[in-house]
């Protein structure tokens, strides 16, 4: 999902820091991509859900069954 374009017209705006450091050619461009990396980030951290995961390994029918003479 791409970020809001009202998103993008406040972040372009430039911070002081960013000023300082020369200002941008494209602000706008600039706070397309800081927004986009900043919401990448967070749906990383978003958990799977439950239907997309692989096998628990609490699920006792997801274990190997192994009989004490193949463990060594």
């Amino acid at each position: 999902m791409s970020p809001r374009e009202d998103e993008v017209e406040s972040r372009a705006h430039l911070l002081p820091e960013e000023i300082a450091a020369g200002g941008s050619a494209d602000p706008e461009a600039q706070a397309k991509a800081v927004l986009q990396e900043s919401e990448d980030r967070g749906n990383a951290l978003l958990p799977v859900p439950e239907d997309e995961q692989g096998p628990s390994p609490e699920d006792p029918d997801d274990r190997e069954h192994r009989r004490s003479e193949e463990t060594t």
